[in-house]
């Protein structure tokens, strides 16, 4: 990630490693921006649709427990949203716009299972329900919530430079314009 605090623009690559099966899982990332928690996170989804095979990334609200992560707009302005596969791992990547001058932020990540062209309900034990945390903007600190592993707080929250967020973004756009260009 990198993020201007002067400008409030926060652009987020988020790397989701192994995706044993990628036609039948979801990823997500999400910023809460009352507490490092589920319930009211602004989602960042990335899947492929069992239908067509296509890689989708949208925005989703996470209103309660029984979300199905539905594609809506969200209660923060996120541009650019899109997404790679490749080696078993989910890159979502965008720009999300934060209130200036925010030094920290509350988020959550997570996984699970894809059906009927969208995503169902994730696992509710082990490490799915240890994926919340903070992120200070400034410093890089980061917090996990409710304890986690060393190695899930490095997967998860690593530090990305702007170099690192742009080339996803070229990547993508490289990629877009080859499917468009071919079609």
């Amino acid at each position: 990630w990198d993020y201007d605090p002067s400008s409030g623009i926060l652009q987020i690559a988020y790397r989701h490693d192994s995706i044993a099966s990628p036609a039948s899982t979801w990823v997500a990332w999400a910023i809460n921006p009352a507490s490092p928690a589920m319930i009211g996170s602004q989602a960042l989804v990335a899947f492929h649709r069992p239908s067509d095979g296509k890689l989708t990334a949208y925005t989703a609200p996470v209103n309660d427990y029984s979300t199905s992560l539905t594609e809506a707009k969200l209660s923060i302005d996120v541009r650019d949203v899109g997404a790679t596969y490749l080696d078993g791992e989910i890159t979502i990547f965008g720009y999300i716009r934060l209130n200036e001058n925010t030094s920290t932020l509350n988020h959550v990540w997570q996984d699970g299972p894809v059906s009927s062209d969208g995503p169902v309900q994730h696992s509710t034990n082990g490490d799915n329900v240890k994926s919340a945390g903070s992120l200070n903007l400034l410093s890089g600190a980061s917090g996990i919530a409710g304890g986690g592993s060393d190695r899930m707080k490095k997967r998860n929250v690593g530090t990305r430079n702007l170099e690192f967020c742009l080339f996803w973004i070229w990547v993508a756009a490289v990629l877009q314009f080859i499917v468009l260009f071919f079609s």
